[in-house]
């Protein structure tokens, strides 16, 4: 399954909530495609298994992609 992962802002208060959904998909094997933007103010506080694949608009998502 491919999940996209989009957010543009987020509070420092809001880490522990997206740590705790990310960690969760990725104990699934979901694998994980991030808006550039938000990926790169995330990579600060939670640590990747791997480097995810990234997106920038809806044209470049994988069609693959089974959520949003």
């Amino acid at each position: 399954m491919i999940v996209a992962v989009y957010n543009r802002t987020f509070g420092k208060e809001d880490i522990p909530a997206i740590s705790k959904i990310l960690s969760a998909l990725q104990a699934h094997k979901i694998q994980l495609v991030f808006y550039k933007d938000f990926y790169n103010q995330l990579k600060e506080s939670f640590s990747f298994d791997e480097t995810p694949a990234f997106f920038t608009s809806r044209l470049d998502l994988p069609l693959q992609t089974d959520m949003l």
